[in-house]
This record gives structure tokens, sequence and C-alpha cells, in this order.
């Protein structure tokens, strides 16, 4: 690390409140600021380089889920807990820059296949990016989980993401009431925060 990617990184961390995110060192690692960049969220950046998108400040990634091939494929999962609510929130995003990322069906066959969805996506373009998103509940012994998830491909170049957010309770054993329509809002909010650098 150089002297000024020192200074740099100090501005991240210098006095910055005890958030979940900045105090786990693995994921502090990718904040390219100690300073909410809107309510709740920082700005992540990806090791590769390719993407920058917000990031909650109760979120933590895992070191272990953490994959990459030089600046080309990048692969992680992140938890994020509110407390309060009994809520539990789990990410998993994979980043690619290759001409593969083109094969539209063939990236929503893997996603499907890790959301375990077979219905349709619906496609949307904003901010020079196609989304292909779909929502779908999951249950395990009567316990609901709700699934959102989406393609999200840049328009000018190989450059495409695939998003998967769940959100359910984080005790079942204890009374959880998440409001869908917020949730749902928060998880299009953050997909559609990923902006590729070009």
């Amino acid at each position: 690390m150089t002297g000024n990617e020192k200074v740099e990184k100090e501005k991240v961390v210098g006095s910055a409140p005890e958030t979940r995110a900045l105090q786990d060192e693995f994921t502090k690692e990718f904040l390219t600021s100690g300073e909410e960049v809107q309510e709740g969220y920082y700005q992540f950046k990806s090791k590769t380089d390719g993407f920058t998108m917000l990031f909650p400040k109760d979120g933590k990634v895992s070191s272990a889920s953490y994959e990459r091939n030089e600046n080309l494929y990048e692969s992680f999962s992140f938890g994020e807990n509110k407390e309060d609510e009994n809520l539990a929130f789990y990410y998993m995003v994979t980043y690619e820059d290759r001409p593969i990322t083109n094969d539209v069906d063939a990236n929503l066959s893997l996603l499907s296949s890790y959301a375990n969805y077979e219905g349709d996506y619906e496609e949307f373009e904003e901010n020079g990016h196609t989304f292909y998103y779909a929502e779908d509940v999951y249950e395990v012994d009567g316990d609901k989980a709700y699934n959102y998830f989406t393609y999200i491909k840049s328009n000018n170049s190989d450059q495409a993401v695939r998003f998967f957010a769940r959100s359910s309770c984080k005790d079942f054993a204890e009374e959880c009431s998440p409001e869908q329509d917020s949730i749902k809002d928060k998880f299009l909010m953050m997909m559609k925060s990923v902006s590729f650098l070009e």
C-alpha cells in the first residue's frame, strides 16, 4: 500500500461511526468512505474496479464467500440484520466482465437455479443497464422468506451482475412482520444502485 493509499484508507476509518460495516475489517476494504452517501448506506466499490453500489451500514461481507479472478470475475455474499425488527437480509452478488454475459438466457438460468425459481422475468432499462427482475416466496417448514433477484447487464460493455437478495425473520421463533412493499423497495433501490465503471 502506498503512502497516499494509506492516507485515503485512514480517511475511511478515521472517526467513523461504529456501524457493523465499518467495524468489520474485510467489509471496510470495499467502502470508498466512512461517510454515508445516502441515509443508512455507504458506497461499495468492487475489488475488480468493475462496479459500485450502495451498501447497508449494518451489512457485513463474508470473507469465506469471496472469490475473484483478476478483473473478470468477482463473487461474494453479505448479510444484514435488523435486530429491532427481527429481520435478516442475505445477499449474493456475482460480477463478470466477459462475452458470456451477453448470453442472457444462460445467465438467467444460473440465477433461477440459485433462487430455485421457475418463473419469468420482468425486463426494463435504466441508467444504461438492462434489468431482468423477478421475485418469489420461499418456504421452509411453513416459515416464509422473500426472494428478490435480478440480472443487470450493461448496454455498453460485457459487464454484468447477478444480484440475489432474501428477507426473512432472524428468529422464526419470535414474531416477525416485515412490510414486504418497503423491503421490495429497499432491494430494488440497492439493485438499481449498481453502476458499472467502464
